[in-house]
């Protein structure tokens, strides 16, 4: 990146010309691009648990459509029917999801992903770091709830996802939720904004179950 991204007379501020490629990251960041193949069999086995897939959609208040995957594992139900709803990070997807089913599934927990509007095959042209994925977070809940998905929800965000998760919880006195992990949320915006400009957006690759 060119060394102008950053004005050296003023304490290391963002040049004009920072100021515009953070901007671009921010409402516009490289949109994951994958297939649903990508997400793995409709049934499969993970650590000698069977576990199905069943893929959904869920409009939210913009009226985009957030597409959205649960993964089920074949076991005994769990006492009250618990479920982690994953919250990918910034330019990734729902198939991050994966990297947590081998803690999830094998337990009898439910795992949810879906893709944040604006990111990965959900309707939308931009993002916002959180300010508007929260909202995406409060239908998919719902979703998971009104139709008899899940009871216990726990909510599992990184990086993007964990800055919303928290906006989420934070945003509401009674959160529908029992628990939250916050993976790597932002710790400054100003670090957030340096790490941007300077190349540093980690990306999440699809990946199949680790079996």
């Amino acid at each position: 990146m060119s060394s102008r991204l950053f004005d050296e007379d003023e304490d290391d501020g963002l040049s004009d010309e920072g100021l515009d490629v953070f901007a671009g990251f921010i409402v516009r960041p490289p949109r994951a691009k994958y297939t649903i193949n990508d997400l793995g069999p409709t049934h499969d086995t993970i650590k000698n648990v069977r576990v199905t897939r069943q893929d959904f959609e869920v409009m939210n208040s913009r009226k985009l459509r957030l597409s959205c995957s649960i993964w089920e594992p074949q076991t005994e139900k769990q006492p009250g029917d618990p479920c982690v709803i994953y919250l990918h990070g910034n330019a990734s997807c729902r198939s991050e999801a994966l990297a947590i089913a081998p803690a999830v599934l094998p337990y009898g927990i439910k795992l949810v992903g879906f893709d944040f509007s604006g990111s990965g095959q959900s309707e939308g042209q931009y993002v916002s770091l959180g300010v508007f994925e929260k909202e995406d977070v409060g239908f998919v809940v719902n979703y998971v709830r009104q139709n008899n998905l899940a009871q216990d929800i726990a909510l599992w965000g990184h990086s993007m996802g964990a800055a919303t998760a928290l906006m989420f919880i934070g945003s509401i006195p009674n959160p529908p939720v029992s628990c939250a992990i916050y993976d790597s949320a932002y710790a400054s915006f100003e670090k957030l904004a340096e790490g941007f400009v300077s190349g540093n957006n980690p990306t999440s690759s699809c990946s199949n179950l680790t079996r």
